[in-house]
């Protein structure tokens, strides 16, 4: 029994250490974009639905008209004559 536990503590161990090296890694590189996306924030590569035909595109390049994605300047104009 004293051998299993010391073989527990030693993995314990050993997987403490490799989290502090990956979060000191993640943090080093400055890649927050896991932990934005994991919380919900949105990226300059996310990609977004066109409102009126449900279209995909990045979210950089969308129109955007009254809190709603278009895919182009005449999606945005023909959901607002509606």
């Amino acid at each position: 029994m004293g051998t299993f536990l010391k073989v527990v503590i030693l993995l314990l161990a050993v997987w403490a250490v490799g989290l502090l090296l990956r979060r000191a890694l993640r943090q080093a590189r400055g890649s927050d974009d896991a932990d934005n996306t994991r919380q919900g924030r949105l990226d300059s590569s996310a990609m977004v639905a066109c409102a009126h035909c449900r279209l995909y595109v990045p979210r950089q390049e969308a129109f955007v008209r009254s809190g709603y994605y278009y895919c182009s300047s005449e999606h945005a104009r023909a959901t607002k004559r509606r």
